[in-house]
């Protein structure tokens, strides 16, 4: 039950800021690249041209020979983390994962930040609602209250130097 994480930097990433990383699933694996988007700009760089090279380098492509793309997709990762985080509620709404910067670009980590703030917004918001409470920002503000008690706060903390 093991799995296994590869990340590379330097050519892989033809010298842009940025790496390449392989993880293994429990039935697939995951392939990419991620790079900064002024690097890309500036070099005038395809990311699939990129990532094509990637599946050809000697150490990469024995351990994918053989398979097939299930799913190809690619987005834009904010680099915000603590110091960037904008308010996180108002009157009828809040703001999570991605949108809230909710990554820590120290750890490349993003996906465990951004499922825990929704569940949070969404223990939140039940909270709320279970006290007949209107959707306001004063309500609301228990989102805040509880993601600063998450792990998702206390780690980006950590790093916000």
């Amino acid at each position: 039950d093991e799995g296994c994480v590869i990340e590379a930097v330097g050519t892989i990433s033809r010298s842009m800021a940025g790496l390449g990383f392989l993880y293994t699933n429990k039935e697939s694996i995951s392939l990419g690249i991620g790079c900064l988007v002024s690097d890309f700009a500036a070099t005038m760089e395809s990311p699939s041209a990129l990532l094509d090279a990637m599946k050809n380098h000697p150490s990469i492509r024995p351990l994918i020979a053989g398979s097939e793309v299930k799913e190809y997709a690619a987005h834009l990762i904010p680099e915000g983390g603590y110091r960037a985080i904008p308010q996180l509620f108002g009157d009828g709404w809040v703001i999570v994962g991605d949108a809230a910067q909710l990554n820590n670009a120290i750890h490349r980590e993003g996906s465990n930040l951004a499922m825990t703030s929704g569940r949070v917004a969404a223990e939140a918001i039940i909270k709320v609602k279970s006290r007949n409470g209107p959707m306001t920002k004063g309500n609301l503000a228990l989102y805040k209250t509880m993601l600063d008690e998450s792990f998702v706060i206390k780690d980006l903390k950590k790093y916000k130097d």
